[in-house]
């Protein structure tokens, strides 16, 4: 499985659909369900409009609850032009996965950007 968490539900359904692209069995929630049996779950963690304390604590929680299912990666969407709170989010998540390097590629290629 892949693990996607991204900062809004326009980000997941966009990578939603790539998946289902590619054959993938992709499933969009709000919340991570121990019983999935997707192939790419992406939790659209809506943070980009909370403020940043309730972020990093619905981040830590949702990283938390993807590393119980044991996935082969674990993604994190974000804003292509960088909007909410980018580095708190990624410093939560890399805290609770015992990461000590992340690599951010704020692009879209297809947008030109």
């Amino acid at each position: 499985m892949i693990a996607v968490i991204a900062d809004d539900l326009t980000g997941a359904a966009e990578l939603g659909g790539i998946g289902l692209k590619y054959g993938l069995k992709a499933e969009i929630a709000t919340e991570v369900d121990v019983n999935t049996k997707a192939e790419l779950l992406i939790i659209s963690a809506n943070t980009r409009s909370i403020k940043e304390d309730d972020a990093v604590g619905k981040i830590k929680q949702i990283t938390t609850d993807l590393l119980a299912l044991h996935p082969k990666f674990i993604y994190k969407k974000i804003d292509s032009v960088l909007r909410g709170h980018v580095v708190a989010e990624l410093k939560a998540q890399m805290e609770v996965m015992q990461a000590h390097r992340a690599l951010i590629v704020p692009a879209n290629p297809s947008l030109n950007r």
